[in-house]
């Protein structure tokens, strides 16, 4: 399973690296629409898996999302959707950065002494 994940997580990385169009970045609201909609649910989940399977494998991320272990995709997943339907004003922004904001509210990391 761990040879799985990273290998997803490679791939996603390399597909960062290529130079994207504006139209291509996955936005908000391109999110919003895939877990809305029945027909493109399994593009929400997916893409919300590969973001949480990348915040493990990379650097945790970065110091100010810790998602306890015991947390799981799903529950990752609920607290992202949220925050789309919460803050429809950051709709247009990028889906990862709108994810990573959600997720470090949810799960901050403790302030170091």
């Amino acid at each position: 399973m761990k040879k799985v994940a990273w290998c997803l997580w490679l791939v996603l990385a390399i597909m960062g690296f290529h130079s994207a169009k504006a139209e291509e970045v996955i936005t908000g609201n391109s999110l919003y629409r895939a877990c809305n909609e029945k027909i493109s649910l399994e593009i929400c989940h997916s893409w919300i898996l590969g973001f949480m399977q990348g915040l493990q494998w990379g650097a945790n991320g970065g110091g100010l999302v810790c998602v306890p272990d015991n947390v799981t995709y799903a529950q990752g997943g609920l607290v992202i959707q949220k925050y789309l339907r919460d803050h429809p004003e950051h709709l247009h922004l990028p889906a990862s950065g709108i994810a990573y904001g959600a997720l470090s509210q949810a799960f901050p990391c403790p302030k170091s002494k």
